[in-house]
């Protein structure tokens, strides 16, 4: 699914507080969802490179979330259109200072200090199904957990894959610096079992150099 109002903040953008634009096209309801008069339940994410955003039944875009936006600020966004979040404390280690997960059961919102370098990201969105608990839709440029490598490539223009050892084959989404980073989506045996963004394209996640 795409929403033509998307705003283009985040790493590598302006920057900028969660935003709301105009209507574009029809969505189907989610279930458990309930329409309003004006069409204007939530019924999906759409994730990229840049930010989280959040789309209606009819298509229009409620809200935009850039990832250099604070990870609780988001999350509190966030919440006042799609409900409250499970919040799971992350301790303190010698490398970082306590923080939080904020989990929509499939969907999970989370500062990781080693993407700050990413244009200033803030918090990093995962998806690890096709759906949240309460029935949203969790898409990036309209694939969704469970699509094939095969298709993937097939249909988002841009998308590459590669192996980062073992087996591990990942594909880019909304490739950003010449390929460096972007939606990063893993995958088993050719189907997709998650996705993250904004993520490292091969590289991963750094190291804790200090111990915890």
């Amino acid at each position: 699914m795409v929403l033509l109002a998307l705003t283009a903040c985040g790493p590598g953008g302006s920057g900028g507080p969660p935003t709301v634009a105009p209507p574009a096209g029809e969505h189907p309801t989610a279930a458990g969802s309930s329409p309003t008069p004006s069409g204007r339940a939530p019924a999906f994410l759409e994730i990229n490179a840049h930010s989280v955003a959040v789309g209606s039944v009819s298509e229009e875009q409620l809200l935009n979330v850039p990832f250099t936006t604070d990870a609780a600020a988001a999350a509190t966004a966030l919440t006042a259109v799609i409900g409250p979040p499970t919040v799971i404390p992350v301790a303190a280690t010698s490398c970082n200072a306590a923080s939080s997960i904020y989990d929509w059961g499939g969907f999970q919102i989370a500062f990781d200090p080693y993407m700050t370098d990413i244009g200033g990201t803030r918090f990093v969105a995962t998806a690890t199904a096709a759906r949240t608990r309460g029935g949203l839709d969790i898409e990036t440029q309209g694939q969704t957990v469970g699509v094939t490598l095969t298709d993937l490539l097939a249909h988002v223009p841009g998308s590459v894959s590669g192996d980062r050892g073992e087996g591990h084959i990942e594909a880019l989404i909304d490739p950003q610096e010449a390929g460096l980073w972007g939606v990063v989506m893993t995958f088993t045996g050719g189907v997709a079992n998650g996705f993250h963004s904004p993520g490292v394209y091969l590289f991963g996640h750094g190291i804790c150099e200090a111990g915890t």
